[in-house]
């Protein structure tokens, strides 16, 4: 069948459920695979009590099963192994939406749906590449849409996404996503025949004399899903760094994706000669140069991202171009041993690197590693510029017709209707006067957002903030786009979700770190890092001045102290450093998770500077782990001039933190 039969120009109007079959299977992986991560850690990690290393040994495990994607190809058929590997991601994912009793069997389910993902990236591409598919650079655009499709369903839910939401909104999404797609496979896949035979050898895969030089753009599509994770599609980490509203950084977002569509629709649409690695090479400068500078802010972010999600998804399409090498020959391949094709082999290894950029991003924040965090997302970029570059000494690309090439981009234009609404009817949290003293405050270690079960539940910490009715809180562990964390942005949604506006200080790039929510007029405000400046996990502290009313004010210093047991020393900088910012300021507290006993030295320095300590009468002061306390490490203090009353310590596995709550008065 022709190209453009496949495209949908011929009468039979396929196209469209094809794009739909990948895209939303890519959408759901994506989703899944996020999940996945999360789960390793606050099931595992902190519920098992697993350390990253065994962490990563498992998900080495859980990325090595890429290897398996060549047999099980061969030994089921290109056809049945990619609705098996799409129908195996989209019940996983609906199974996973149903379920909201044991976290441990999501975790099963979404290590299952990760096996399928990988699966299918791997045999759509075979599947496309066949005698009598559509051709790489279709599935290429179609994977793009995916993204741009999960992206989408991020923000509709203000990047607290449906997997971690019970509910009517984010149940009916899924579903009808899942039936859609179960739409798509009966009808691509089943009724259709749409791309030949079922048996490998009839499927046009053999590729002739290909070798390992050709198979090495395989490789680029774990760094490709790890930069889309961790930048181009990090709504959260977007706007923590533009320090936009949602709806504005969501719609940049989905205008980013359009336009990396149009790019990728024009290196599709064009003909190529071989050898021609010009055009590689600028967009592969172009996309390492955007994650070089990881620290830009506002417009600066913005462009880059913009620059960097066109850059990636044209060499994206020229490396898809390259899978097509060999397309329209059939050689001995047939005859080979399964996992004996070079790319299968290459494929399986990019995504353990997938794996090593994810574990070597994330667990740099608790282990020693010999090289820096930083320098891993530019890798990943030169990594697929590289891959494109040696996909563009290959033979020259089929040409798609421009009619098929712009039809994702036509359908992702769509996208922006969210956003577009999202920005018209919002409405941000708005300041309001305060009566002076006394004024009740709060201080709550949020634990990324994740509860003592190992679920994502910021609704569960909004009603403890809720039902204190508190008028400044002091949020510790703000997670703001860490994969890890399932990229959401928990301060936005936590302002918006409270209508109270917010103070951000971020102590790790700017997606972590420090917050203070409050109605009062903020004065003043700034953040300084806290020493040493070598640890793993940086700190810093957040302060503010708030016009509580009556002509009267309240400085506010919020931080989270350095963690392990054996880190009195880092604490004890860290305590001096505070210290000496205050410098004796009047009308003063400190609302911390300061990881330290009220007797232990690092204390010292706030008793003999004359601090008050909210819970010192209180009988049961423990404020760590949630579910049993034995640990007291949360912390409300006032200066001198200040005195504290009606401390309390509401009940709550929301976090594994307690939060600690008094009322702030000036002393008579």
């Amino acid at each position: 069948m022709a190209v453009s039969t496949a495209l949908g120009v011929s009468p039979q109007p396929r196209a469209w459920t094809y794009f739909g079959l990948l895209a939303i299977t890519v959408a759901f992986g994506f989703e899944t695979l996020r999940a996945m991560l999360s789960l390793l850690v606050y099931v595992l990690r902190d519920g098992y009590g697993w350390d990253a290393i065994q962490v990563g040994i498992l998900a080495l495990i859980i990325f090595s099963t890429a290897f398996q994607a060549d047999p099980l190809t061969r030994a089921f058929g290109v056809r049945t192994t990619l609705a098996i590997a799409a129908g195996g991601v989209g019940l996983t994912r609906l199974l996973a939406q149903m379920w909201f009793i044991d976290p441990v069997v999501d975790l099963g389910l979404t290590v299952a749906g990760t096996f399928f993902f990988i699966l299918f990236f791997s045999v759509a591409i075979e599947h496309a590449r066949g005698k009598d598919g559509p051709g790489t650079a279709t599935c290429g655009l179609a994977v793009l849409l995916g993204i741009a499709l999960d992206t989408f369903i991020a923000g509709a839910f203000d990047t607290w996404g449906p997997f971690w939401r019970s509910g009517v909104g984010p149940t009916w999404t899924v579903s009808f996503m899942f039936m859609t797609q179960f739409t798509c496979i009966i009808s691509v896949l089943v009724l259709g025949r749409l791309f030949g035979s079922d048996r490998v050898q009839d499927a046009g895969l053999e590729t002739g004399q290909q070798g390992i030089g050709s198979s090495v753009p395989w490789l680029a599509l774990g760094p490709v899903i790890f930069l889309q994770l961790q930048v181009f599609q990090n709504l959260a980490s977007f706007a923590a760094a533009t320090g936009w509203t949602l709806p504005v950084a969501f719609l940049w977002l989905v205008v980013s994706n359009l336009v990396g569509l149009l790019v990728a629709a024009i290196v599709a649409s064009r003909p190529s000669t071989a050898g021609a690695w010009g055009p590689a090479l600028l967009f592969g400068i172009f996309l390492t140069a955007s994650l070089v500078f990881q620290d830009l802010k506002g417009s600066q972010a913005a462009a880059a991202l913009m620059v960097g999600q066109a850059s990636i998804s044209a060499l994206l399409i020229v490396i898809f171009h390259a899978f097509d090498e060999g397309r329209e020959t059939r050689g001995n391949d047939r005859d080979q041993e399964p996992g004996s094709r070079p790319g299968s082999a290459f494929y399986g290894v990019g995504m353990l690197l997938l794996m090593a950029l994810l574990f070597g991003y994330y667990a740099s924040l608790e282990l020693e590693m010999p090289f820096s965090r930083d320098m891993l997302l530019p890798a990943a970029g030169a990594i697929v510029a590289l891959a494109a570059i040696r996909a563009s000494v290959a033979r020259p690309a089929s040409v798609l017709p421009a009619v098929g090439a712009w039809k994702p981009a036509s359908f992702a234009a769509l996208f922006a209707i969210a956003p577009v609404i999202m920005l018209v009817t919002w409405q941000a949290p708005q300041q309001e006067a305060g009566n002076g003293y006394p004024v009740r405050v709060m201080t709550y270690n949020l634990h990324n957002g994740f509860n003592t079960d190992g679920q994502l539940d910021l609704e569960e910490l909004a009603d403890v903030i809720e039902d204190e009715d508190a008028d400044i809180i002091a949020l510790q562990e703000v997670s703001r786009g860490w994969v890890i964390n399932g990229s959401a942005d928990m301060l936005l949604w936590l302002s918006n979700r409270l209508d109270m506006p917010y103070v951000y200080g971020p102590s790790m790039g700017h997606s972590w770190g420090n917050a203070i929510l409050s109605r009062f007029p903020v004065t003043e405000w700034g953040k300084m890092d806290l020493p040493p400046r070598d640890l793993p996990l940086l700190r810093q502290f957040t302060w503010a001045d708030f016009d509580v009313g009556e002509n009267q004010e309240l400085r506010v210093i919020a931080t989270h102290f350095h963690h392990p047991e054996d880190g009195g020393a880092e604490r004890l900088l860290q305590a001096e450093e505070v210290l000496s910012f205050w410098n004796a300021h009047p009308q003063t507290i400190v609302l911390a998770d300061l990881n330290a006993e009220p007797d232990w030295p690092e204390m010292l320095g706030f008793w003999r500077a004359g601090f008050s300590d909210a819970l010192e009468n209180v009988e049961s002061r423990a404020t760590f782990p949630s579910y049993e306390p034995v640990e007291r490490i949360d912390y409300v203090l006032a200066s001198s001039g200040l005195t504290l009353s009606d401390p309390s310590i509401p009940r709550s596995t929301a976090s594994d933190h307690l939060p600690v709550v008094a009322t702030v008065d000036l002393r008579q």
